[in-house]
């Protein structure tokens, strides 16, 4: 899998929420991708240097692990150590 993808997980320390922001997802938003919890922009960029666009995986790693959905937007997203990110490589995208 790791020729096809690139994995990364997402940040393991519990973000301070804001009422507004940057969407964070943890592993009970895999169906919808939707979530009413939010960080800020600066602890987005502050955390995140690969964070999820159009057409990449996410993928839960605690609780039912393996369920999947794909990302169908490039609205910025946080998530949770509870979910993988899974990116296409770009040389896989190219043949």
């Amino acid at each position: 899998m790791g020729n096809l993808v690139n994995i990364y997980d997402g940040i393991h320390h519990t973000p301070h929420y804001k009422n507004k922001g940057i969407m964070f997802l943890s592993v009970e938003d895999i169906e919808t991708l939707n979530s009413n919890k939010f960080i800020s922009e600066w602890e987005f960029k502050k955390y995140y240097k690969n964070y999820p666009t159009k057409n990449d995986i996410l993928m839960t790693r605690i609780g039912d692990i393996g369920s999947t959905n794909i990302v169908r937007d490039n609205s910025f997203k946080a998530y949770y150590v509870s979910l993988a990110l899974l990116k296409i490589r770009k040389q896989i995208l190219n043949v």
